[in-house]
């Protein structure tokens, strides 16, 4: 099966007959079909070989989930080279613009991030919205960033509503503390498991000077 192939020891020379097949004329895509394979069981390091082999070859399709995986393992320069030229072979995939802004954010380039959120948001990305309701809000544009929040909700973003509240604990205008935490009591009641709303709230408690039910 794929995990005894997969964590077999002699993968580096399974690999050296790939590359024979493909030099032999097989289709570069059985590189992101084993790459997916190697993926859904966990062995991301020969996904890796996969894919790097597929760009090597010319494969252009390898450059999106190279860049996830890139992404994925924090290696964040890398990312963005992939994700630049993937954004520009497919500028539809939303997926592609949403993860390049999400590097973007991890560099503190916010100008940057909304660029690319804004461009997923117009795919319609999952979530691309509230990632460019905060991208707004770091970037000194909190009233884009109220209206974009709002429209992340509508849209049904998975994440709109800790969104909402992050966006209320940044700006900090008069209320916005209160409105965040009673948002956050009352997610908490639907999903008590969900690790980031006790966090929210435990930096709500310590803003308000609540230190000992911060702990």
């Amino acid at each position: 099966g794929d995990i005894a192939f997969f964590g077999h020891g002699n993968f580096p020379d399974a690999l050296v007959h790939y590359k024979r097949a493909v030099e032999a004329g097989h289709p570069l895509e059985f590189l992101l079909v084993m790459a997916a394979r190697a993926l859904k069981h966990n062995f991301p390091e020969e996904a890796g070989h996969f894919l790097n082999f597929a760009l090597e070859a010319g494969e252009k399709k390898a450059l999106l989930p190279r860049g996830r995986l890139y992404f994925c393992a924090g290696e964040f320069d890398r990312a963005q080279d992939c994700l630049t030229q993937a954004a520009e072979y497919d500028p539809t995939s939303g997926e592609a613009h949403f993860l390049l802004g999400s590097v973007f954010w991890m560099a503190g380039n916010f100008a940057q991030s909304v660029v690319s959120f804004e461009r997923a948001a117009e795919l319609k990305f999952p979530n691309a919205l509230a990632r460019l309701a905060m991208a707004y809000c770091f970037n000194d544009q909190p009233d884009r960033a109220e209206v974009c929040v709002e429209l992340s909700i509508q849209a049904g973003d998975p994440d709109a509503r800790i969104t909402r509240v992050q966006f209320w604990t940044e700006r900090n205008a008069p209320g916005d503390f209160a409105r965040a935490e009673a948002d956050l009591r009352e997610m908490l009641s639907e999903a008590p498991e969900k690790p980031v709303i006790y966090h929210s709230l435990g930096v709500i408690c310590r803003e308000t000077g609540r230190l000992t039910e911060a702990l």
